[in-house]
């Protein structure tokens, strides 16, 4: 049976195609049209999956639509818009409104924006698939649903698990726990919107002027430079984890407070008194107790000791180690797709689950997106004009230009499913200068907080970092933070956060074996196994998808060299790079 899954609801929009229960292609609208977090129809994705996958559209028998139905949406968006104005305490005010710049937010309540928007896009989907001449079968998963089942269907194996959603909003949802066991989801308990974990922690992220679907994790990385006692009696009872029924209450103050910095531009005066790093460190540490609170405790009822993690809150790195930590659990997997990116694959597994039985199963790779051949990466980098030729070594040379202190960009193999970077469109550097992370961030046009995260040999990583046992999976994708070691702080000292963590990825030889070349190479020179592995893109663009889009990036002068498939290109400033076996002594 092969299911096309889609998104379009909100952002992050894609398309994944599996097949009896294996993933052929997830590919995200952003990577094709070039628009970070792009929320428009996948007019580019789905085919583009489809194109993948090798299938045709007729071959096609469920599309699986993360969403509701349209009547529903069309009562969802009056509902939710109704509840957060009473909330907000803005019943009968518009006319007061009118004159005020910001009078256009009230606009958006009334739930007509978002929702002809929803209605244009499913129109839009619907006209591909009667232009391609497919005629599947049409089924809308329940947006929290996909979240589960994605998480679920991909855990190492099929003992009992406890999945956990917790998210801004999915329709009248905020999150939920589920029980996967033998193949079947069975949600358990869902956290009615608007108790929303995620809708907390991006009040600060607002506060400060940042993107709530793109910058929270600035959010994080500020908090290890606060103070969080400053403010933390003020927010603590904000939220709250509530035991009769198992859920999370939010209080509406938070609801009143935001509606006045929208409608004013000022920053409440109950928290305007404190830093940056002090509002972002309370609202971490409360945001983590929370995590750690809900979860603990569904294990303190189930019994389930083996936990799954989705939804836009688990991107939070540093909450998912306290989990690990602190929740008496065996073993803590993150989905990679965390976020809504994740929505399509989850949109397919449990349309297909329904139809035909299904194991969960560990997932090899997260390399499902567009590939390119050695032709078409070579035609992009002499349309560039750039300074290039083919190396016989090129994982070779990719080490040897890292250990020398460059910047190097590497494109290779399949695209990168999910937010992180895993080594096939990343740039490398030596984490050895923690100068670097400045240095990087002035060239890629970035504003982090965060340091950048490291890639590490999976033969070396114990003696670098304190892994948690049972988060082992979880390490492969960048989704789980380890306090560093000696070893690590003195020789990687750019990849060590002010907290002593860092957000490594753990890097096997059977998931990605040219990467792991590269690593290996780079420890063969310079006797470190690790080095800064940051997302191939610049700021606030995603991450770069062709070999056009790594040229185009590469041309603006952000990175020294380009190691693309078996081409090195370099900038005129840097020197020819030499095409060597390998062999040789290791730097000093």
């Amino acid at each position: 049976m092969i299911v096309l899954g889609v998104h379009y609801e909100t952002h992050d929009t894609g398309a994944a195609v599996v097949a009896d229960g294996r993933i052929l292609s997830v590919v995200s609208e952003e990577r094709l049209s070039r628009r970070k977090s792009d929320g428009s129809a996948p007019r580019l994705s789905a085919p583009r999956a489809l194109q993948i996958a090798g299938v045709e559209p007729r071959d096609v028998d469920v599309v699986a639509i993360s969403g509701s139905t349209l009547p529903e949406k069309r009562a969802e968006y009056s509902w939710v818009h109704r509840e957060l104005r009473m909330r907000q305490g803005l019943w009968g005010l518009s006319p007061f409104l009118r004159p005020h710049r910001f009078y256009k937010n009230i606009a958006k309540l009334n739930g007509s924006e978002p929702r002809e928007k929803y209605l244009s896009k499913f129109d839009e989907f619907s006209a591909f698939l009667h232009a391609s001449g497919a005629a599947p079968e049409l089924e809308f998963v329940p947006h929290t649903l996909c979240h589960l089942a994605a998480a679920y269907y991909t855990v190492p194996d099929d003992r009992p698990w406890l999945v956990v959603d917790l998210e801004g909003q999915g329709g009248r949802n905020a999150g939920a726990v589920a029980i996967g066991e033998g193949g079947k989801l069975k949600p358990w308990i869902f956290i009615p919107w608007p108790h929303s974990v995620g809708r907390f922690y991006a009040f600060p992220v607002k506060l400060l002027g940042y993107k709530t679907t793109r910058h929270a994790g600035k959010i994080t990385g500020l908090a290890g430079r606060g103070d969080p006692e400053r403010l933390y009696s003020v927010i603590r009872s904000w939220i709250q984890v509530v035991r009769e029924p198992l859920s999370v209450r939010v209080s509406p103050i938070l609801d009143r407070l935001r509606a006045q910095f929208e409608f004013t531009g000022r920053i409440p005066d109950l928290i305007a008194r404190v830093s940056p790093e002090d509002l972002s460190a309370a609202f971490q540490r409360r945001f983590e107790e929370v995590c750690v609170e809900l979860i603990s405790e569904a294990v303190r009822r189930t019994g389930i000791r083996r936990v799954a993690l989705t939804g836009g809150c688990f991107a939070n790195v540093r909450a998912n180690q306290l989990i690990a930590q602190q929740c008496g659990v065996e073993e803590v997997f993150v989905h990679p797709g965390m976020g809504d990116v994740g929505l399509p694959l989850g949109a397919a597994y449990f349309a297909g689950a329904a139809r035909s039985p299904l194991l969960p199963a560990r997932l090899p790779s997260v390399f499902f997106g567009p590939s390119e051949t050695d032709a078409e990466i070579e035609r992009a980098l002499v349309a560039g004009k750039t300074r290039y030729k083919r190396v016989a070594a090129a994982e070779t040379v990719a080490a040897r230009l890292v250990a020398q202190g460059f910047t190097v960009g590497h494109f290779d193999g399949r695209m990168e499913y999910g937010p992180r970077a895993l080594g096939n469109r990343t740039i490398l550097a030596s984490a050895k200068d923690p100068t670097i992370n400045d240095t990087l961030n002035v060239r890629l046009k970035r504003n982090e907080f965060m340091p950048f995260a490291p890639a590490i040999l999976a033969e070396r990583v114990d003696e670098y970092l304190e892994v948690i046992p049972g988060t082992e999976y979880s390490a492969e994708f960048m989704t789980i933070t380890y306090h560093a070691k000696e070893p690590m702080r003195r020789n990687c000292a750019a990849a060590v956060h002010v907290d002593g963590t860092a957000r490594a990825q753990v890097v096997h030889r059977e998931r990605n074996p040219r990467f792991h070349r590269i690593l290996s190479e780079y420890y063969r020179m310079t006797g470190v196994p690790s080095c800064i592995n940051t997302s191939y893109n610049m700021h606030e663009e995603p991450i770069v998808c062709s070999s056009e889009d790594a040229v185009r990036s590469f041309q603006t002068g952000s990175l020294d060299y380009l190691v693309a498939g078996p081409f090195v290109a370099w900038q005129e400033s840097c020197p020819e790079p030499k095409d060597e076996a390998g062999e040789g002594q290791p730097l000093e």
